[in-house]
């Protein structure tokens, strides 16, 4: 479709004559991005069209500085009263003016959010000055190029989404909001090939979507220092005539403390009725780490291996392994007996592995983490691994809370799993429980009590199960007995116990254990 030029949209290559004056602001505007502000306009909600750089907020002018200094940026932003739509496109729109040969990608979960945000373009480069404007050769509703022959091309996020463009500054929008399957698969197409130049840049912007997705990865990771992203987060009171008056009838308008938590105080966490104080789950969830390897065909996560002179523990929830409820393994290291100080070390995680053969792999984890005690609730599945655990491998570290003959394992009764559950709570508000393995902390993040029930709210929960059956053990009398560990002088011994799996079907024998000997 042609373009139709006016006195908004300049002809490519339209010479014009330029006063002194206006060379030496071209100049000045190229070379500092808060003089091209000077002949921004944009459009207020109240005031209608007005000069940018008159209400250029601060928190604006600060992600501005960031983005020409750094490469790789990540932003949490509050939805409609942080301006973020606007930054991200008048730096878009500086780039393309004053960068030669360029190609900008704008992507959103959705083409009409990242179509809005070229709109917006359109409409600040109409509002410039005719004598500081490049003229248009493209001017399409999701593509501009300009006479300088750099382009921007706007997309949905799919996983072929500018497949094969030599991206020179990409900008992803609402980025949390895109389905984590097609985030990661357009994350491995695109991201290498801008991470290997040297001056393309990223810019990450959303609102807060749930944990785990992509965008909750690299914002937390840049936090911490483990990527190359600059991490900028905003609050509401960040932002001018945002107060706590503001926040109070904000609230009562969302009308949920859910859609306020995320929308608002950009929380990944929305939920406010979780076991653990979600002020806690806060900023636990972000203390995930990567395990250092995965095994048993990446159902057993180990963050840390053994080390001698420590207790650890196992807590064990049991599935029948069918594809439905989960048998789960927590191994946390007794850091502190006296005031308990726990850390998660390992976790197994699996829906399809049979009673029988978990029961080995309780057996061996127990073993390999210094003769482990072993908590595990004597339910239907429970019990078939407690016996084969006593009777069978004859695992003197399993914990009994009842008779050793008629009552293995730890009984649940009416009171006992609110004791379990609150402790574990205990313990972790009071960092005492120092969790890193993701699929815990999500699980965390849903386990709710309801008319005096536990349970994962639409998620699964065997995890936290494991959790707090470990935690249980400080309730009893188990470190008054003595304790032996396992060291480097009786390897043998130990190594003879890893043979209790060489007898199991062929799918487990073809499992490599041989991490467990290094």
């Amino acid at each position: 479709m042609p373009v139709k030029y006016d006195d908004f949209v300049k002809r490519p290559f339209d010479s014009i004559e330029y006063t002194q004056e206006q060379v030496l602001e071209l100049k000045k505007c190229s070379d500092d991005i808060f003089s091209f502000l000077n002949y921004v306009k944009i459009v207020h909600p109240d005031k209608g069209e007005v000069d940018f750089s008159k209400y250029i907020f601060p928190h604006q002018k600060d992600m501005l500085k960031k983005f020409i200094k750094h490469r790789f940026h990540v932003c949490l932003l509050p939805r409609q009263i942080s301006g973020k739509t606007t930054i991200v496109s008048v730096f878009a729109l500086y780039y393309a003016m004053f960068n030669d040969n360029k190609t900008i990608g704008i992507v959103a979960n959705k083409e009409r959010t990242a179509t809005m945000i070229l709109r917006r373009m359109k409409r600040m480069y109409e509002s410039l000055p005719v004598w500081l404007k490049p003229g248009v050769v493209q001017y399409a509703e999701t593509s501009v190029i300009f006479d300088n022959n750099t382009r921007i091309i706007v997309s949905a996020t799919s996983p072929d989404a500018l497949r094969g463009e030599q991206l020179n500054l990409l900008i992803l929008d609402e980025f949390a909001f895109v389905p984590k399957n097609i985030a990661d698969a357009f994350w491995s197409s695109n991201l290498p090939t801008i991470f290997a130049s040297v001056e393309s840049k990223v810019i990450i912007v959303s609102t807060p979507n749930g944990l785990f997705n992509l965008f909750h990865e690299v914002y937390t990771k840049a936090e911490r220092g483990e990527n190359s992203f600059i991490h900028t987060r905003v609050n509401y009171y960040d932002i001018p005539g945002k107060d706590e008056e503001w926040a109070k009838q904000a609230r009562k308008d969302l009308g949920s403390e859910q859609r306020f938590r995320q929308e608002i105080l950009c929380t990944f966490l929305g939920s406010t009725n979780t076991v653990i104080d979600a002020n806690v789950l806060d900023i636990i969830i972000g203390n995930w780490k990567d395990p250092i390897l995965k095994e048993i065909e990446d159902k057993l996560f180990i963050y840390e291996k053994p080390e001698d002179g420590y207790i650890y523990i196992l807590g064990v929830d049991s599935g029948k392994g069918t594809g439905n409820h989960y048998s789960s393994i927590q191994v946390l290291k007794v850091v502190d007996v006296r005031v308990p100080k726990l850390q998660q070390v390992a976790v197994f995680n699996d829906n399809n592995t049979d009673i029988y053969t978990f029961s080995h792999i309780v057996n061996r984890l127990s073993l390999y983490y210094n003769r482990s005690y072993i908590m595990v609730e004597n339910n239907a599945e429970g019990s078939t691994v407690v016996n084969n655990l006593w009777w069978e491998f004859e695992n003197e570290r399993l914990v009994n809370t009842g008779s050793k003959k008629i009552d293995l394992g730890v009984r649940a009764k009416r009171n006992t799993k609110p004791r379990a559950v609150l402790l574990m709570k205990k313990l972790i508000e009071e960092g005492s429980l120092e969790i890193i393995d993701m699929e815990t902390l999500n699980q965390l993040t849903t386990f709710i009590e309801n008319n005096n029930k536990y349970y994962g709210k639409d998620n699964f929960d065997d995890l936290i199960s494991a959790l707090y059956w470990a935690c249980y053990i400080f309730e009893m009398d188990v470190f008054d007995e003595k304790i032996d560990f396992f060291n480097n002088d009786n390897k043998n011994e130990e190594d003879e116990m890893w043979g209790v799996l060489s007898d199991l079907e062929d799918k487990i024998a073809d499992w490599d254990f041989s991490w467990m000997d290094s």
